[in-house]
């Protein structure tokens, strides 16, 4: 094949490779009208920074069980509160704004692949991989890519910076700017720049004659200058322990516990490969693209991948990324193998095309199984909680998991139970087993046992709110009770409504 039609055919490649990347990442913004996933705590802060004209809150309103601290990194909310402010509705950048971030984390993926591989083919295929990974989807498409997602090419960009850094006369210009971006990670989402400190530091190690290391000091002072004024105002506010709370919410940091049991590591790496077999052929070719690794004496990728694993459910994404970076150089490294024989190189292109339609079209299956939690019942409920009741009540909400999660957005009303948040106070794990305890209690119709979480959490409701289908034993039990009525003027198909009657015993009374 000549120079000229090789590069015709990357071309084509190229742009296809777009077009189906596309498709994967805005089918359900065009297919549906509310956002997919769950974003209510995401747009609560938005709303809460457009109000205050961007001046950083006190506290979240009607998020967790009171006193929750605006202590997120913020980035994603001013940028959400600037198009607000511009008169754009929430839902609408909800369904539009994270695809179209997706598409430049993509852009910067491809980048990434391209020079850790230094083969455009395998960047294209592996940019082809990530557009449709169910996971990826999840953390990045979702409503709560306003925050994951720009965490996700602020990460890639870093490091694709990082490791193009090279010894010369601009090094501490450039390690300045990499600090800036990798601090505007931290502003974004901390579990990223987690791994923005993690992956170039295994990178410096397997690459010490690139000497990369010589821009560190220029890129601590430029993150540090970055991140300053946000951790000042939280560090007074709240103290330093918020940081520490966070880091470890999903579980990031429980490498340290290992450390004592050995034998929890099998585990930990259970749970951090899980999402990449949601494509069984992808997770095949991932692992075995780590035995060629091996194979080739490359070990800088199987580093990443085996200290990635170590931290939990947030490092799901990043073995993902990493997984099928490595899935597709395998293929194409089968390929080159090949080139030397015309059937072979033939045959290969099939498995290739193959593996991609396979890999492709699973994830978009699993893709538009998806589908919004914001239904007309869920919002005929929250408009009823909020023009009909005090703005002081509080309610428990038991139904689907992002609904509950966008109640409070939607009602502006307090729930008594909620993990979201919860990390800042340091009682994730305890709002977390409440909030998994009374869906428990609710599916098994155990009145007494939803009696103990709800006293469990030291509040009270005003209001249940339930869904018909899920809970109709549940329903049947409480409407033989004396401490809950259906308010009158309310009706909807999918969910029950019931009003705290306080001069009667709750629930099991």
């Amino acid at each position: 094949m000549t120079g000229v039609s090789l590069k015709f055919l990357k071309i084509i490649l190229l742009v296809a490779c777009a077009g189906l990347c596309i498709l994967a990442i805005f089918t359900n913004a065009i297919r549906f009208d509310m956002p997919i996933g769950y974003a209510g705590m995401y747009t609560s802060m938005s709303d809460e920074l457009a109000r205050a004209n961007f001046i950083l809150p006190q506290t979240a309103s009607f998020y967790g069980p009171g006193g929750i601290p605006f202590a997120y990194p913020p980035l994603g909310f001013y940028l959400m509160a600037l198009f607000v402010k511009m008169g754009v509705s929430p839902f609408f950048y909800l369904r539009y704004a994270p695809p179209g971030i997706g598409l430049a984390g993509l852009l910067v993926f491809f980048g990434l692949s391209r020079r850790i591989f230094s083969s455009t083919s395998t960047a294209i295929l592996a940019t082809l991989f990530a557009s449709a990974s169910p996971y990826l989807f999840e953390s990045h498409i979702w409503a709560a890519g306003i925050v994951r997602g720009l965490a996700f090419v602020l990460f890639t960009l870093s490091f694709w910076m990082f490791i193009n850094l090279k010894p010369g006369q601009n090094l501490n210009k450039k390690g300045i700017l990499v600090g800036i971006l990798a601090g505007f990670v931290a502003l974004t989402h901390l579990a990223y720049v987690f791994f923005l400190f993690l992956w170039p530091g295994i990178w410096i190690v397997f690459h010490p004659k690139e000497k990369i290391w010589q821009a560190i000091p220029a890129i601590l002072a430029g993150f540090l200058v970055t991140i300053l004024p946000w951790f000042a105002i939280l560090a007074i506010r709240y103290g330093l322990n918020i940081f520490s709370y966070v880091m470890n919410s999903h579980g990031t940091l429980l490498w340290t516990e290992v450390l004592g049991s050995p034998a929890q590591i099998l585990s930990l790496l259970q749970v951090s490969i899980s999402k990449l077999f949601e494509t069984p052929l992808l997770a095949i070719l991932a692992i075995t693209g780590i035995g060629y690794q091996i194979y080739q004496k490359r070990y800088d990728l199987l580093a990443l991948f085996c200290i990635t694993a170590l931290f939990n459910i947030e490092s799901r994404r990043f073995i993902n990324i990493l997984g099928i970076m490595l899935a597709a150089h395998f293929l194409f490294s089968l390929y080159h193998a090949a080139s030397q024989n015309k059937m072979a190189r033939l045959g290969m292109s099939v498995v290739i095309l193959l593996a991609a339609v396979v890999i492709y079209s699973s994830g978009i299956i699993q893709i538009q199984k998806t589908s919004p939690s914001i239904t007309t019942s869920l919002i005929e409920v929250s408009k009823y909680i909020s023009s009909e009741t005090p703005a002081q009540s509080q309610y428990l909400f038991i139904a689907d998991f992002n609904e509950a999660e966008w109640f409070p957005y939607l009602a502006q009303r307090t729930p008594i139970i909620a993990p979201w948040g919860g990390e800042w106070l340091g009682n994730l794990e305890e709002q977390t087993t409440l909030f998994y305890d009374s869906f428990a209690c609710a599916r098994a119709a155990d009145l007494p046992c939803l009696e103990d979480a709800i006293t469990r959490s030291g509040r009270s409701p005003d209001y249940f709110i339930m869904m018909k289908k899920k809970y109709r034993p549940l329903i049947a039990l409480l409407e033989d009770t004396n401490g809950w009525e259906k308010p009158a003027r309310f009706r909807t198909k999918k969910l029950h409504l019931y009003k705290l009657l306080r001069d009667r015993q709750p629930l099991n009374g």
